[in-house]
């Protein structure tokens, strides 16, 4: 087909205008060492920062941290985040109130979802209440 045989018209440009064989259409591209956005998200939730007992965790536990302690605390919004997280990041394998640190087995023992320490494992019902070590304020 010679040029003269050539049609423009939708999704048919000019010869002109289409891109020459061999030549990128962004010749200059993303430039080397530019971050996107998800590598910058990830580089700032893992930068450490200290906490009220001295201790250094990274952003995003002390984020999750905090709200988790919120709905402990009652907060509706809180709570509605924390559960949804838990459905959609619940491991297949099941876990025991002995393998998570006694400060988050407290604040599951207070939503309900682990029940008290003084009752055998046998015995214990999601429906137990019990307070746990968090206090009211």
């Amino acid at each position: 087909m010679s040029d003269d045989d050539y049609k423009t018209g939708p999704k048919r440009p000019p010869r002109e205008h289409q891109f020459k064989k061999g030549q990128s259409g962004n010749p200059r591209g993303r430039p080397k060492g530019h971050l996107n956005v998800r590598t910058l998200l990830q580089e700032e939730l893992s930068v450490e920062v200290g906490v009220k007992n001295g201790e250094n965790i990274p952003v995003l536990r002390a984020i999750l941290r905090r709200l988790v302690r919120k709905a402990a605390e009652g907060e509706l919004r809180a709570i509605e985040s924390v559960l949804q997280r838990a459905e959609r990041y619940q491991s297949t394998e099941q876990m025991t109130p002995d393998d998570l640190p006694e400060e988050d087995a407290a604040i599951l023992r207070r939503l309900g979802y682990i029940p008290p320490i003084d009752l055998p494992l046998d015995e214990r019902r999601p429906d137990d209440e019990d307070d746990g070590d968090l206090v009211d304020g």
